[in-house]
């Protein structure tokens, strides 16, 4: 035991260090932080491909749109044809989260946590409380940068849960009206002008709604969560370390307000 006492510090820091490496080298590398990252990637990719999917759709549908006589659908095709800009709001927004995702587990496990850790084994030799208090606060900051896309992910996928039918119904209704104008153009100019009269432009306004809604949901789940969990982010940052960093004022001029207005 007094051997133990005598080296206790030496021994603190051989274990801090053993598990700074085994950060470095282990943990950055292991497969359980992979495997969280990769089904945080997936349900990006899975995201991705409806955002693709609505992109072609407000494109093929705006084109079908003009196949109806006269200029009766005009304005119609051309918000249809506006939803695609905000579309790659979206998808910009799901590619920074797939590169942030990328580079967290690295930075919390083969940077900060090492940090942290060596700083907690040399502050047995130096003394001071406020070495052990910053290595502390590097060990959490660590723990916030590896859960910050993974937990923001998490919480999109619950709020998409709950529109999944919202979007499947946007896309079903889409492809509908779409087929139809293209089964109407081999009619004849009375037919025409008699179906897009009375049923098809009223499907068209429908689908209408119905991507509006969707690309709401998505602008929410994509962009707006993931900029609230990072100013979360950044207030956990400023009561762990103290510092003032100060958060812009929001000023919405367009956007997510102009998509709603817009197709009032």
């Amino acid at each position: 035991m007094e051997i133990i006492e005598k080296y206790k510090k030496f021994i603190i820091l051989a274990i801090c260090l053993g598990l700074a490496w085994f950060s470095f080298a282990v943990v950055s590398q292991s497969e359980k932080v992979n495997e969280i990252n990769q089904t945080a990637v997936t349900a990006l990719d899975e995201k991705k491909d409806t955002v693709l999917t609505l992109t072609a759709l407000s494109g093929t549908t705006s084109t079908a749109i003009t196949l109806l006589p006269g200029d009766v659908g005009g304005p119609l095709a051309e918000n249809i044809a506006d939803i695609a800009d905000y579309l790659l709001i979206v998808f910009g927004g799901i590619w920074v989260q797939k590169y942030l995702l990328s580079i967290t587990g690295n930075l919390a496990f083969r940077w900060l946590m090492p940090i942290a850790l060596t700083l907690l084994g040399v502050s047995q030799f130096i003394n001071r409380e406020s070495v052990k208090q910053v290595a502390l606060k590097v060990l959490i900051m660590a723990g916030l940068v590896f859960a910050i896309i993974p937990g923001s992910i998490y919480l999109t996928d619950q709020i998409e849960a709950s529109y999944d039918t919202t979007i499947q119904q946007s896309i079903d209704s889409a492809q509908s009206a779409t087929n139809q104008a293209q089964a109407n153009e081999d009619k004849n100019i009375f037919e025409k002008i008699t179906s897009a009269s009375t049923d098809l432009l009223k499907q068209f306004e429908d689908a209408l709604g119905n991507m509006v809604d969707s690309v709401a949901v998505l602008i929410v789940s994509t962009c707006v969560i993931p900029i609230l969990v990072f100013f979360f982010f950044i207030w956990a940052t400023n009561q762990i370390f103290k510092l003032n960093i100060s958060l812009p004022a929001l000023r919405v001029r367009h956007g997510f307000k102009g998509l709603v207005t817009r197709f009032k």
